[in-house]
């Protein structure tokens, strides 16, 4: 969509979030839970691109990685509390 991007053609914030939203309703004892979650932005992500997610969950902890091209350009990772 035109509104997931910002003014220099980079994916904004709310995108990353509904990627992990999505992620998330496949581990709803975390998510209907206390969580943290912490991204970190890598490479700017702009139109066009095909991002794929790599995902592990092991215990309490989701990890997640955006790639572009075979490029991690996001790492999340979602921990129970």
């Amino acid at each position: 969509r035109a509104t997931d991007f910002d003014p220099f053609g980079h994916v904004n914030n709310s995108a990353y979030w509904a990627v992990v939203e999505d992620e998330l309703s496949d581990h709803l004892d975390i998510r209907t839970g206390p969580h943290r979650a912490v991204i970190e932005y890598l490479k700017p992500v702009t139109p066009n691109s095909r991002i794929m997610v790599r995902r592990i969950r092991v215990g309490d902890r989701l990890s997640l990685w955006l790639l572009v091209n075979g490029t991690v350009v996001t790492t999340v990772v979602v921990t129970k509390c």
